[in-house]
């Protein structure tokens, strides 16, 4: 039987199309099985990092990049802070891997449609893109929050929603379609264009936040924690009244910590006031997470007076500072490596060569530990070092 060229030229296409498909088929089939043999092995076998992360957090840490980089410990640095202002609990926290070749499978079918996010959280189960980012975990661990607010205390919702309505009582997020079109190549031109200065005017602490409730909540969260003094002109000097809102809203329901705008206020001081207003802050709220970085800078002005005064007493008075701050209670992984830095260098200053030396080998045993994943070194910092090697507090 004759069969015409484009007959033949069909066949031949539908035979390519198929060994393709086939081809398509089996390298995605090997991606997934060696994805859900890799799960399930870590899940029968875990190595200890993965043991002691869900011995002190009650949830598993999963996915890549866990052995092989600090992002565990910068993980439960962000999580010890996050309990500290309010208990919370997961499922589990996934770390995603930039590999295609390592993703599950609807990950690599969003990696080709998507336009891409740092993370995400889905009820209880927090996604993470690896490498790790600190903001990232606060900003989903804020959405895990509240949600669980949200299900005790409905009117959370209504209250935070109200915040950002117009005068004519529309809604100032994007539309549903518009915010379905967010996360698709192609469509993001669909969605209505975002200006920063416009968007902050309607209380919108970024342009991302004006997407929906639940990012205007993780996003203004975020900033608090990350931030906070880019909430001065918001709070007090030249102030925003819906972020305002928003963020008294935010510390009602413990979503921030409730003396934030307070922390806030006393950042907004200068010298004299400054050591005031902290001085009275860190009598008010004790334990507070905040008091490192106050103690910290504290300190850093009473050493620069020393020095401009050439007044021992203002240095050991720094030096005080110094040493309260990295007995705080809750130790900053930003914070808590400066003040042994600090503390090196003020005594370096003042022949002190003994402390500087203790300290200076503190940094490195904190550097160190943060680079095996110590899980507890915004806990417990290197107290246990020092005190090993004859300092008292």
């Amino acid at each position: 039987m004759h069969i015409s060229p484009l007959m033949s030229l069909w066949q031949r296409c539908k035979k390519g199309l198929f060994w393709s498909a086939l081809a398509l088929f089996s390298f995605h089939l090997a991606t997934q099985t060696y994805h859900t043999a890799r799960a399930l092995y870590y899940t029968a076998y875990p190595t200890e990092i993965r043991r002691s992360f869900a011995e002190k957090f009650g949830f598993p840490l999963q996915g890549y990049d866990i052995e092989e980089t600090n992002s565990a410990a910068q993980i439960a640095a962000v999580l010890h802070k996050e309990k500290m202002e309010m208990d919370f609990s997961l499922d589990a926290i996934y770390i995603r891997s930039f590999s295609y070749l390592q993703k599950p499978i609807h990950e690599q079918f969003f990696s080709m449609v998507g336009t891409g996010n740092g993370g995400y959280c889905y009820n209880k189960f927090v996604v993470l893109q690896s490498p790790v980012w600190e903001g990232t975990v606060h900003h989903e661990i804020k959405h895990a929050k509240a949600y669980a607010i949200w299900a005790a205390h409905p009117e959370f919702i209504e209250k935070w929603e109200a915040l950002a309505k117009g005068k004519n009582g529309q809604s100032l997020y994007l539309s549903p379609q518009e915010d379905w079109c967010y996360d698709y190549k192609g469509l993001r031109n669909f969605v209505r264009e975002q200006n920063k200065k416009e968007d902050e005017k309607l209380g919108f602490v970024s342009s991302y936040a004006r997407r929906n409730s639940d990012e205007d909540i993780a996003e203004l969260c975020e900033e608090a924690e990350l931030k906070a003094p880019n909430f001065i002109p918001w709070l007090y000097t030249a102030p925003n009244q819906r972020i305002q809102a928003k963020t008294r809203l935010a510390e009602q329901y413990q979503l921030i910590p409730p003396y934030f705008s307070a922390y806030v206020f006393v950042l907004s001081q200068q010298k004299e006031l400054f050591m005031k207003t902290s001085d009275d802050f860190l009598k008010r709220h004790q334990k507070s997470i905040y008091e490192g970085s106050l103690r910290k800078n504290r300190g850093k002005f009473l050493e620069e007076k020393a020095l401009q005064l050439q007044i021992k007493e203002y240095a050991d008075k720094a030096m005080e500072e110094y040493k309260n701050g990295i007995c705080a209670p809750y130790k900053n992984i930003d914070v808590y490596p400066e003040l042994l830095e600090n503390i090196a260098e003020c005594a370096s200053h003042w022949k002190d060569e003994r402390t500087a030396t203790l300290y200076r080998n503190a940094l490195e045993e904190y550097r160190k530990r943060e680079n095996a994943n110590d899980l507890s070194l915004s806990i417990n910092g290197v107290t246990d070092y020092l005190l090993a090697h004859g300092e008292k507090f």
